[in-house]
């Protein structure tokens, strides 16, 4: 079985608890290999925004101290985070730590790591600033907007729930995702959720309550065959999913919902549901305009869905 190549983008912040409680629930310990991996500064972060060459603010003699401080701390922390992954039945050798220091910056520097080699990445929604206000830190909205060939992990505020939902549209995409997502969690015990969403198409024409008498018969009626299309086509992709899916081992759930207004409120609202701590999306639909770098769904998905780890799929 060929293994899965983590790498864990991890900081010294209460996200190192919760990717590392995440990974041991939703990965295998047969097929995974863990680089807990963090970019270390050499100075306080906040000293990076004040001036081009920050260390003329800080003596020599205060940056060794503060450094060595720092890394003492830091290297506690993350093998005691590697200890928790032994203890839930990872082997030894399949969990590795890497400290490195600052180079370009601290998104760059993990975009960097993880080209050498890595299937998959793992980042925290925040990072150790504490503005809660805000809904993505920014290292994580900076790798997601660089990274576009590699599947990424936001991991949650908690992590409740054993399954996984999938969210998929009619797209070429959705196959390719079927696979990416058996590959990644096969052996997991986790069970797999796979939705569809069909939005009523009454519930988007803002006006139709206004306007309705004034729109003819033959446009309802070409709303109704297109309905009826578009449902087909989900059936037929949502059972190819759930075929893939089911040939690696996983148990899996399929249903087409219909008569949402909102895809994106519709998905985090069966997640919640369905008690699943994971959402899977495609980075773009059937969309495929290259200058969005993800689409409507997966960017709202990725706002509202603040308590779930959710993963933004490949292009």
């Amino acid at each position: 079985m060929e293994k899965n190549r983590i790498l864990a983008a991890v900081d010294r912040s209460e996200w190192l608890n919760h990717i590392v409680e995440y990974m041991g629930k939703a990965f295998s310990p047969k097929n995974s290999e863990i680089t807990l991996f963090h970019v270390a500064n050499p100075i306080p972060e906040i000293l990076w925004d004040f001036h081009k060459d920050p260390l003329l603010h800080f003596s020599m003699k205060e940056a060794e101290s503060y450094f060595k401080t720092y890394k003492m701390d830091t290297e506690k922390r993350i093998n005691e985070a590697r200890k928790r992954l032994i203890d839930l039945g990872f082997p030894e050798d399949s969990v590795k730590v890497k400290i490195e220091e600052r180079k370009i910056g601290i998104a760059r520097d993990i975009i960097a790591e993880v080209q050498k080699g890595y299937d998959i990445l793992i980042v925290g929604r925040r990072g150790e600033s504490k503005l809660k206000e805000l809904i993505l830190g920014t290292i994580a909205m900076k790798i997601i907007g660089r990274l576009s060939k590699m599947p990424i992990a936001v991991v949650g505020e908690r992590n409740e729930g054993r399954d996984i939902l999938i969210a998929i549209d009619l797209s070429p995409q959705a196959i390719d995702l079927a696979r990416s997502v058996g590959k990644m969690f096969q052996e997991s015990g986790c069970k797999i959720h796979v939705i569809h969403v069909l939005r009523e198409i009454e519930k988007t024409i803002s006006f139709v309550d206004a306007w309705e008498s004034t729109i003819p018969k033959w446009y309802w009626d070409t709303l109704k065959e297109e309905r009826e299309r578009a449902l087909e086509e989900a059936k037929n992709a949502i059972n190819k999913v759930k075929e893939i899916l089911s040939s690696y081992g996983l148990q899996v759930e399929a249903e087409i919902i219909h008569g949402a207004y909102s895809r994106a409120e519709e998905i985090v609202k069966n997640a919640q549901k369905k008690d699943c701590h994971t959402v899977v999306l495609g980075r773009r639909g059937i969309s495929r305009v290259e200058e969005f770098f993800m689409g409507r769904v997966s960017t709202k998905v990725l706002q509202l869905a603040k308590d779930k780890t959710v993963w933004i799929m490949s292009d």
